[in-house]
């Protein structure tokens, strides 16, 4: 939503453009707020609070405005009044410069055209004033999604937005958050070392005769260079599942043995965004 200069004075206009709306500059135009619609159908899901929804439905929870805002852009995002944050519907893309969320855009992992792991999502993330989604937030975030089913077809999506599942349900939660489950595994900001060893000694506040790893932080198929090792074993949690493992994935669904630097054509990512500060008078 714009608020224009016309030959009447000030007016509202709505556009799908997200710098300034046709017909219009940057010295006539003021982007002040926007909403999100529904990239699909949901259909008919007992107990969910979409269910009925069609595509161009907005999303409740996606609606801002200058005062109501994320940190980052709002593009593709809802908010959780719950959480108090806001989150992005789809799993995260590459758009040439910048990772967004958006229908229809290619799922970034660790086999798409600019290659990602754990470390990177978090540093792309961190210059568009978001971070990685925790498995706390997205348990919350992503129920009324379909659970112990993966995608229909069982293979890699490859775009993001608009799935079924095997049993014909929309991929989609109670916040309009699509393919949390069953479509592509998402890095997490959860930081853990589940495989502690028969050489850790349980006395020890920390991790006893490991030497240092720099496969924890670091995969020369991604990074042009090495930044530090890790003392330890350094490992990132995964969440909801990927396209074939069926009955295991889910709102509440971690895998938890992957290296931070791991890279996988079904680890994917997803980002939330603190909401912005705003400061009157």
């Amino acid at each position: 939503m714009y608020a224009c200069i016309g030959d009447n004075g000030i007016k509202l206009v709505l556009s799908a453009n997200s710098t300034v709306p046709t017909g219009y500059n940057a010295n006539t135009s003021r982007k002040i707020g926007g909403f999100h619609c529904l990239c699909a159908n949901v259909g008919s899901i007992t107990g969910h609070t979409l269910s009925g929804y069609v595509a161009g439905d907005i999303i409740p929870g996606s609606v801002w405005d200058l005062l109501h805002r994320a940190k980052s852009d709002n593009v593709g995002m809802v908010y959780h009044e719950g959480l108090g944050i806001w989150a992005d519907i789809y799993g995260a893309s590459w758009d040439g410069s910048k990772l967004t969320s958006v229908y229809g855009g290619i799922f970034a992992d660790g086999e798409s055209a600019k290659r990602f792991h754990g470390e990177l999502f978090v540093e792309e993330f961190g210059k568009i004033g978001k971070r990685l989604i925790s498995r706390a937030e997205f348990q919350v975030l992503a129920k009324g999604s379909n659970e112990c089913t993966n995608i229909s077809g069982s293979a890699d999506p490859g775009t993001t937005g608009g799935h079924v599942d095997t049993a014909g349900r929309r991929m989609i939660s109670n916040f309009g958050l699509e393919d949390c489950c069953g479509a592509m595994w998402s890095w997490t900001s959860d930081l853990l070392e589940n495989y502690p060893g028969s050489v850790w000694n349980s006395a020890n506040y920390y991790l006893d005769s490991y030497a240092w790893q720099e496969r924890s932080v670091y995969n020369p198929d991604i990074d042009s260079q090495k930044y530090g090792s890790c003392f330890g074993l350094l490992r990132r949690c995964l969440v909801g599942g990927d396209w074939s493992v069926g009955s295991y994935c889910g709102s509440r669904a971690a895998d938890c043995d992957n290296f931070s630097s791991d890279r996988f054509a079904a680890f994917g990512g997803r980002a939330v965004s603190e909401p912005r500060v705003v400061h009157l008078g």
